[in-house]
């Protein structure tokens, strides 16, 4: 295959950005931001999906409107687009279903140019993400909490009332997403990965056929950047793999450079722009730990949203929020928004689904017609980060300055928006520890 290769990231809520720097995201797919994109100097991007908010019919159709403009563009700009489905490093996600909608997107790529018709010969399981504390081995999924390595499937993530599932032995993962049987699925060991000769690691992936499932082992980069020199190789070979990853994947396979940690240099000057804003979305314990926290520092003021007052009385509710969070940031102290932490009880999932995104709503509503000079914006969670990003700043674009602290990216606000230059932290809900919220805003506000 001679065709340049682009790789295509399709992230289900704004945090997979969390290990990479310089390429741009955007939150948009007509044709002429994807061809921008295509063409940029960056050979990968973003197309920020948002897909983890979304039903599952409602997700089916997003993507497919999104992988059919990426083929249609890359083949106009004579480029090979790579796409990967960037989800939770925890396994909770739509998947296979994202995956399977961008293998028919393919298909009816190729049945429009006159092609022969082959499905991909693999999906590659590769949910690693390292710096969240998070490693496959044995083929099971493990994350860091108290100093040990525990099971994903022994945490309150496994418990998600809409992307719940059974067992982090991810064959049986599979298995229990998919309906294929697991022992079905192959797998690439930390042995294979580490004694295998590179050649002969490349003539594995080149013998995958017929859209095998394939676990990918891995408790370090070094681990993941055998198995994508390997990838490259047989995607330049012609292999047609798709990738479905965390974070950690993303910045192997691009081979972005390490960089240090962002400091207070990127906020805005404070003598024009004294204090920021947090916005604390997510419900998952670490969230409220590292809420708990930062609400112990003096130079802070917490603002609680009461779920239940934003479903119920929605336009006079955000009003009487925003005059407060105003008031406590002209007091001279930085307001904390935050939702209230009881998760109430909806008797479907789409409804819950529905809440959610009511809520999302309701404090993006609250950034779009907040005005004052903020030195920075923090959000926490994922969905609510990408709600934020998208129609309460409304960026259709934007570039990725890089971490602030492990995992926490970081974006630019573009020249000519009314918050140009303010740096954007993307917190996820699930990374750090209990006291980097707090120290991620002592970097940013310059405290000691």
């Amino acid at each position: 295959m001679t065709s340049e290769l682009r790789t295509v990231v399709l992230d289900d809520d704004p945090t997979g950005i969390q290990t990479v720097h310089g390429c741009r995201i955007i939150t948009r797919w007509d044709p002429e931001t994807v061809r921008s994109a295509l063409c940029d100097e960056v050979p990968f991007f973003f197309v920020l999906t948002n897909t983890r908010a979304l039903t599952p019919d409602a997700a089916r159709a997003k993507i497919a409107e999104i992988a059919g403009t990426v083929l249609v563009e890359a083949k106009k700009l004579g480029v090979r687009a790579v796409f990967v489905s960037r989800s939770d490093s925890t396994l909770r996600s739509h998947f296979p279903l994202e995956c399977n909608v961008i293998r028919a997107a393919m298909l009816d790529a190729e049945r429009a140019g006159a092609k022969e018709q082959t499905d991909i010969d693999a999906l590659f399981l590769i949910p690693a993400f390292f710096e969240g504390g998070r490693i496959t081995r044995n083929d099971v999924h493990l994350i860091r909490m108290q100093n040990e390595w525990i099971p994903t499937d022994r945490t309150e993530f496994a418990k998600d009332s809409v992307f719940g599932y059974s067992s982090s032995h991810l064959p049986s993962y599979i298995q229990e997403k998919a309906g294929v049987d697991g022992a079905s699925v192959l797998s690439l060991s930390l042995e294979t990965l580490r004694t295998t000769e590179p050649e002969a690691l490349v003539d594995r992936l080149c013998s995958l056929r017929n859209g095998r499932y394939v676990v990918v082992n891995a408790e370090s980069y070094a681990d993941l950047e055998r198995f994508c020199l390997a990838a490259r190789a047989a995607l330049g070979a012609g292999k047609r793999f798709l990738f479905q990853t965390a974070a950690s994947f993303v910045k192997a396979f691009t081979a972005t450079p390490d960089v240090g940690l962002l400091g207070s240099g990127v906020s805005m000057d404070p003598r024009t722009h004294p204090r920021g804003l947090i916005v604390v979305g997510s419900h998952v314990q670490k969230s409220s730990e590292q809420l708990a926290c930062l609400l112990q520092e003096p130079e802070v003021r917490g603002v609680e949203i009461d779920v239940q007052r934003v479903l119920e009385d929605g336009p006079p509710y955000l009003t009487r929020m925003v005059t407060e969070i105003e008031c406590i940031w002209n007091e001279g102290v930085t307001p904390v928004v935050f939702t209230s932490r009881a998760e109430l009880p909806f008797p479907t999932t789409g409804e819950r689904l529905e809440a959610g995104q009511r809520v999302s709503r309701f404090l993006s509503s609250m950034v779009r017609v907040v005005r004052l000079p903020l030195r920075f914006l923090i959000s926490k969670g994922g969905i609510t980060s990408h709600d934020l990003l998208v129609d309460g700043l409304e960026l259709s674009s934007a570039r990725v300055l890089g971490q602030i602290a492990p995992g926490v990216p970081v974006i630019r606000i573009p020249e000519g928006h009314r918050l140009a230059g303010v740096p954007y932290v993307i917190f996820p809900g699930n990374v750090g520890g209990a006291t980097t919220l707090r120290e991620v805003f002592h970097t940013l506000s310059d405290v000691e």
